[in-house]
């Protein structure tokens, strides 16, 4: 008789059950031999039975292992990934910081060179305005004096010509 610990325990509770109590007392009158058989069954099936839930357990056990790593492995690429997006935004924050320092470098350095520049056009205006200044002066002088010259000239000029009117009006004369 092949049965299963549960159904050979619950013949045994049956035959308990129906079993004839004794008068005056607690107990029972039950066939020895058919407790011994159940029992005798019990004993054979236990150790399928046991080892039957021992592979149960040991798959469980299998199982909840897979499962841990599984669920470590599963940690342990959500910390990778929250630390790869952590140093991804420090490094772009990092960039962005970079790209600020640059940008605010380069805007110091074209406003000192539109300063320069500036500056430089500046002095060139300035020493342009010195030699036009110093040529003006220059042209003044030679102006006047050539003014002079030109006068002289005229008046010398205009000498002869009274001279020459002169030597013309005696000739006429003569």
């Amino acid at each position: 008789m092949e049965s299963s610990i549960y159904s050979l325990l619950d013949t045994l509770e049956d035959i308990i059950e129906n079993a004839k109590p004794v008068p005056l007392t607690q107990n029972i009158r039950v066939s020895k031999d058919d407790l011994f058989e159940i029992i005798s069954e019990i004993r054979l099936n236990l150790p399928g039975e046991i080892k039957q839930a021992q592979r149960i357990v040991h798959n469980s056990e299998k199982i909840i292992e897979e499962a841990n790593n599984n669920a470590n492995g599963i940690i342990r690429d959500a910390e990778s990934k929250a630390e790869k997006m952590t140093m991804d935004h420090e490094i772009t924050k990092r960039a962005k910081e970079e790209a600020e320092a640059i940008r605010m470098e380069a805007k110091a350095r074209a406003e000192d060179m539109r300063i320069g520049a500036i500056e430089y056009a500046d002095q060139m205006l300035e020493n342009t305005e010195k030699q036009i200044k110093a040529v003006l002066d220059n042209f003044t002088k030679r102006s006047n004096t050539l003014q002079e010259f030109l006068a002289n000239e005229t008046d010398h000029i205009f000498s002869e010509r009274q001279e020459l009117r002169t030597l013309v009006d005696r000739d006429k004369i003569i």
